[in-house]
């Protein structure tokens, strides 16, 4: 962005503007899949350290869930909102009858602009790609999160699909249970 400075405009006698960055929000807000699966623990496990993470790097961090019902937690930062987030994680189960990219698509907050947005999920599918692909081609950074068992490898289909995810501008990064935090030194806020 650019507006003309009309003090150095007066002085010189010819048009001088001023220029500004744009600022880029730090923001995240981090989108959990409820649905059933064997590595719902591990989803759960890994969401709660990612906010953990987000909001001790002094950024501000919202949530969406939908498993029984909706809960949507407003982006904040501090030790509240970390206290408030992990309550309802360790109240949460995987009753969601939605899979994730439906909840994307339906869900409002999407409509946000200037946050980064994280998905957490165990199962990886061509239509959530589509749908990560869109919004982040409207909106910015989106990263998925693939969660895996401690020594689960993507099977060749979800080898083939984080290519196309990654083709397509959504980053997804390979996360296994109990190895959260190499899966954090790949991400980065700034």
């Amino acid at each position: 962005f650019s507006w003309i400075n009309w003090k150095a405009t007066a002085k010189r006698n010819e048009i001088m503007t001023k220029e500004f960055e744009q600022r880029q929000s730090h923001d995240v807000f981090v989108v959990m899949d409820c649905v059933p699966d064997k590595r719902f623990e591990a989803v759960v496990s890994f969401t709660a350290s990612l906010l953990r993470a987000v909001l001790k790097k002094g950024a501000q961090t919202g949530l969406l869930t939908i498993s029984k019902e909706r809960a949507s937690f407003p982006i904040k930062g501090g030790e509240q909102q970390l206290q408030q987030l992990f309550y309802h994680l360790a109240k949460i189960e995987a009753k969601s009858f939605s899979p994730l990219e439906k909840v994307i698509e339906a869900d409002g907050l999407f409509i946000q602009q200037t946050v980064s947005f994280m998905l957490v999920t165990a199962q990886l599918t061509k239509s959530l790609i589509e749908k990560a692909s869109f919004h982040g081609q409207r909106k910015g950074a989106i990263t998925l999160f693939l969660i895996k068992g401690e020594h689960e490898a993507p099977d060749g289909n979800e080898r083939s699909l984080i290519g196309v995810a990654n083709a397509r501008g959504v980053r997804v990064i390979l996360v296994h249970d109990g190895q959260f935090a190499s899966a954090f030194s790949e991400v980065t806020l700034y």
